[in-house]
């Protein structure tokens, strides 16, 4: 047995012992103890009941550092919290019928079961006792609890048993979310539309989380669902949230490894650009030098045995451009990112098989080094903008992911400092504005696909606080009409609950969240905003 689940097991139980919580071993834990008194070597977390009036649950979850929380039919059922590198289920018993039951959830399956126990084998109480050497509470009649839930050969070491599949006393079983009611309702508000399915979407992700038992954790993955749990934690107030992503950012720290790749999407940029957009919003205090002075110099010193790859070299200026102070150091790499990139940009002017993502990355990146290094010249674009358009004009890109794309970079840009405003830029090539708003508008009238409708939501947002342009009013309104109006069953990956392994953020529902995230507080500010005028 790992010294960090024991070490967990005595954390846990002194905790629980502290604050006057009556509690006692369930599942494998309890298995263990029934069979010689120790932990069984495979069941590498800690599950706990406590039985206690519903009323009291709240209480009880406020006073602990709880990551994770399951409902049935509204009422609390299952908390989870990790001490000492290690995970703690605790399952709140409570009736049903005429029975004591815990409940098993599966999002996989979209299915909550209910197993049932005879009142009597908790009636009679609880009694302190040791497993593996270490002072708990245990069920007086806990061979009675464990021959209702393992069966008659409970005493036989089993490691194929599925906690989901294999127990014997399964009462009850019931969706998760019942899919056929989710009908959404055409007077419903579009905010309140919203954050219902955030919830759905942030329970989602909290458990279809990795607890960081496996060693071979997605560390991206991770990163976007920690600034999702933030962020989701600041708008709705909701502390389990708060306390998973702190969780999770310890384990993200001491993972962090020289031998990562470099790239955005797999490796250290990408955990370092969502390290430094966490501290900058202040959901970590913690300094980017502290946090990340080691893994900078690293990055940054591989620059030049990779300036032929210009998918790391665009990732690396992606991460420079991010960060909050630049040292000289940082200024000198990024002016070599630059060069290695206007050079493959002289030299691949002609090449049409680039992908149309790596050119849009190119003209990101080099334009946000241009403004940063005041490199570009009064009234002029950098070459790969310029590159871009040209490109755009030539190839027409037809899909309203590839149009989107373009829009993307020219609005994240902002105001192209040095050069033009965005409002100049884009009356200067209207020819954008008025093949983006036709195609999008062609391409979504009868769209189903929810990241495309956000999408476009949140650049027509930007468009016409920045620029105003009617079609853009039109489509943003057309788009939320669709999205309020669409049966919500359609919306995947939304509740395709197979569908979450998907986890990118460009593809999976990481991306969905953030969308919805900026969609909500934008609803909300239109809100306060009607308020105070009146």
């Amino acid at each position: 047995m790992p010294n960090h689940i024991l070490n967990c097991l005595l954390s846990v139980s002194k905790l629980l012992d502290d604050l006057g919580i009556i509690w006692f071993l369930n599942g494998g834990c309890c298995l263990g103890y029934v069979r010689n008194g120790e932990m069984i070597s495979h069941d590498l977390d800690i599950d706990i009941s406590v039985y206690v009036n519903k009323n009291e649950i709240h209480d009880i979850i406020e006073l602990l550092p709880v990551c994770k929380v399951r409902y049935f039919r509204g009422n609390i059922c299952e908390a989870t919290l990790y001490l000492d590198d290690g995970q703690v289920d605790i399952f709140f018993l409570f009736e049903f019928g005429n029975y004591i039951v815990e409940n098993m959830s599966n999002e996989f399956e979209n299915k909550v079961k209910l197993l049932g126990y005879e009142k009597s084998i908790f009636i009679e109480g609880i009694k302190r006792d040791t497993i593996s050497g270490i002072e708990v509470n245990v069920l007086k009649r806990s061979v009675d609890y464990c021959k209702a839930l393992y069966g008659p050969s409970y005493l036989t070491p089993n490691k194929s048993w599925n906690s989901w599949l294999d127990p014997f006393n399964c009462i009850y079983e019931e969706p998760i979310i019942d899919l056929s009611q989710l009908k959404t309702s055409k007077n419903r508000a579009y905010s309140d539309q919203i954050e219902k399915e955030l919830s759905w979407i942030n329970n989602i992700l909290l458990f279809g989380a990795s607890s960081f038992k496996n060693e071979e954790i997605s560390l991206n993955s991770s990163i976007s669902r920690v600034i999702f749990y933030y962020e989701y934690s600041a708008i709705f107030k909701y502390k389990p949230n708060h306390n998973f992503a702190d969780y999770c950012i310890e384990r993200i720290s001491c993972s962090l490894s020289k031998d990562i790749s470099l790239s955005m999407k797999s490796g250290l940029t990408g955990i370092s650009w969502g390290l430094t957009e966490l501290i900058q919003q202040k959901y970590i205090n913690i300094s980017e030098d502290d946090l990340l002075s080691e893994v900078n110099a690293h990055i940054s010193m591989l620059v030049d045995n990779n300036k032929n790859d210009i998918n790391i070299l665009t990732d690396v200026g992606i991460y420079f451009s991010k960060r909050g102070f630049l040292t000289s150091n940082d200024k000198k790499i990024l002016m070599s990112i630059l060069s290695y990139i206007d050079f493959f940009i002289q030299n691949f002017k002609s090449n049409h098989f680039l992908s149309y993502d790596l050119i849009l990355k190119i003209a990101f990146v080099s334009s946000r080094l241009n403004i940063i290094l005041d490199k570009v010249p009064s009234l002029e674009l950098p070459s790969s903008l310029n590159y871009l358009i040209k490109f755009y004009k030539n190839n027409s890109p037809s899909s309203v992911e590839d149009i989107l794309g373009f829009l993307s970079i020219v609005v994240s840009l902002g105001l192209i400092e040095g050069s033009k405003s965005l409002r100049n830029f884009l009356i200067e090539n209207d020819w954008i504005i008025n093949y983006v708003a036709y195609n999008l508008e062609l391409k979504t009238s009868n769209s189903n696909n929810l990241r495309t409708l956000l999408r476009i939501i949140h650049l027509c947002n930007w468009i016409i606080q920045n620029v105003f342009y009617p079609a853009f009013e039109v489509l943003k309104k057309k788009c939320i009409n669709l999205i309020v109006q669409k049966d919500i069953k359609s919306a995947n990956p939304f509740i395709e609950y197979r569908g979450y392994q998907v986890l990118t953020l460009d593809d999976g529902i990481i991306g969905i969240g953030f969308m919805m995230l900026n969609e909500y507080k934008q609803e909300k500010n239109k809100d306060l905003h009607f308020a105070l005028l009146l």
